[in-house]
């Protein structure tokens, strides 16, 4: 199988239905490793990679678990791939009898992360489990990686595990482990182990990839080494990962810092700055103050990223309207992080918005009204409308606020560099306060990018990986 012209898995999808060569060889490769981690950049369509998958091993009744605001998607995108299978979506954490009967005679169940724990048990023996979005289980301690690790572990020998995300680590190598563990190819990257254990797996991983730094208080693993090893012996043991550039023939998206003017209007930011660095000199800094201090300090670098947020909003507000006159007829997605930023937007430009806690019908409404050319623009959450969305009606996305780590960001700028897109090229534009901790945390997420690349991409690594809390608030204090 390792010619594309080997590969036709088109006759188990419907007419109309089809798949690109690439997505051809991630079907082949699935199908062959059976639990692996499709890492894809986003808009390769790894959801139909997955379905097409389930069709041809006939792998039902299969769970499918992902973002809540991506469970309508998912039904859409069955319903166009598999139609004759039944779909269940689970809602609600009060899993009745019932409701858990329901969800096993279903072909496939959706649920989504933030109640999976409570449905676990009621999934009963899937012969497949899709994990969209899958760096949800990160951290091995939360309850929803727990449950996604004994639903994995239900799922018989010759069943489908996929792990499906473009973005399988936002910050550093360590949030692999417990998605490899999901998979049960952890110890398959690691290599034999003293004892046979997934504590002595996840050992040999911290400290052979995850850049291990021993202080005061213990060992930690924040950091990154060994890239381009580690991304070799995840592509051997059940990794595969295609970027737009070899599989479309399109571009990475081009990053643009946007310095914006903003005269006296951070005067409030500026003195609650100082009385911030007055604070961090009292405490010496996050690490060596206590837990309740520890989070004190970051309420304090909320609160400061919340008032550049707002005083930007004047200077964003002209930048849009200066851009939307100079390209007329195009259309721009723009991103904020804070409510209170993304509602200013929306009530100026009277706009439609995917927000957090928004009904699903009305994210539909407001996607299907910007695809059709109702607006030109159109304001997101970054944490609600970074996955799983379409705006390629766009090729241009403005962030009015930054987040906290390069993957986010790639995320949400994947919403309209992806399948569907007819623009030779796409944009992204960053609005800056120069002199603040916006500028610092946009200056470290690109630093940080180059750690993403190494492992996700197999790259060479130069930059070194940091906590982008941890170093803003050192920013602060050195001022």
């Amino acid at each position: 199988m390792t010619s594309t012209q080997t590969l036709d898995f088109n006759g188990h999808l419907p007419e109309g239905v089809s798949l690109y060569d690439f997505q051809q060889v991630g079907v082949a490769y699935a199908l062959v490793t059976g639990r692996c981690i499709v890492g894809d950049e986003m808009g390769l369509g790894k959801t139909i990679q997955a379905l097409t998958v389930l069709a041809i091993k006939k792998a039902f009744p299969a769970v499918v678990v992902c973002p809540a605001s991506l469970k309508g998607n998912w039904a859409r995108e069955i319903r166009r791939a598999l139609p004759g299978r039944s779909v269940y979506i689970a809602a609600g954490r009060n899993v009745l009898r019932k409701e858990a009967m329901e969800a096993q005679r279903a072909d496939i169940t959706i649920v989504n992360y933030d109640i999976l724990a409570a449905w676990q048990r009621a999934l009963g023996t899937p012969a497949a489990l899709i994990l969209d979005e899958s760096h949800y289980c990160k951290n091995e301690k939360a309850d929803r990686t727990k449950a996604a690790l004994m639903l994995a572990a239900r799922v018989p020998a010759d069943g489908v595990v996929l792990a499906l995300t473009g973005t399988p680590l936002l910050n550093r190598p360590k949030e692999l482990v417990a998605q490899l563990q999901i998979l049960g190819q952890l110890g398959n990257v690691v290599g034999p182990t003293k004892t046979d254990s997934d504590r002595a797996r996840t050992g040999k991983f911290l400290y052979r990839y995850c850049g291990p730094e021993t202080n005061e208080w213990g060992t930690t693993f924040n950091g990154a080494t060994n890239t381009e090893e580690l991304n070799t012996r995840l592509r051997a043991a059940g990794y595969i990962r295609r970027l737009r550039a070899e599989a479309l023939g399109s571009n990475d998206t081009i990053r643009i810092p946007a310095y914006l003017s903003l005269n006296g209007a951070l005067d409030t930011y500026r003195k609650a700055e100082a009385d911030f660095i007055g604070f961090l000199k009292e405490t010496e800094g996050v690490a060596a103050a206590n837990k309740a201090r520890q989070a004190e300090a970051i309420a304090r670098l909320t609160k400061l990223r919340l008032l550049v947020g707002l005083a930007k909003v004047p200077a964003m507000i002209e930048w849009i309207e200066n851009w939307m006159e100079n390209n007329e007829g195009k259309a721009i997605v723009v991103f904020a992080w804070h409510r209170e930023v993304q509602r200013a937007l929306v009530d100026h430009f009277a706009c439609p918005a995917i927000l957090g806690g928004q009904s699903v019908d009305a994210t539909e409404t407001a996607k299907a009204d910007f695809m059709a050319g109702k607006n030109r623009i159109i304001v997101c959450s970054i944490q609600a409308a970074k996955e799983g969305h379409t705006l390629t009606a766009a090729s241009d996305v403005y962030f009015a606020e930054q987040p906290w780590n390069p993957g986010t960001q790639q995320q949400a700028e994947d919403r309209v560099n992806r399948i569907g897109q007819e623009a030779k090229q796409c944009f992204a534009y960053s609005a800056l306060a120069e002199g603040t901790v916006d500028e610092m945390v946009y200056q470290l997420i690109e630093s940080k990018r180059e750690v993403f690349k190494a492992v996700a991409d197999g790259t060479a690594l130069e930059a070194s990986d940091e906590s982008i809390t941890t170093a803003v608030i050192d920013y602060l204090k050195g001022k």
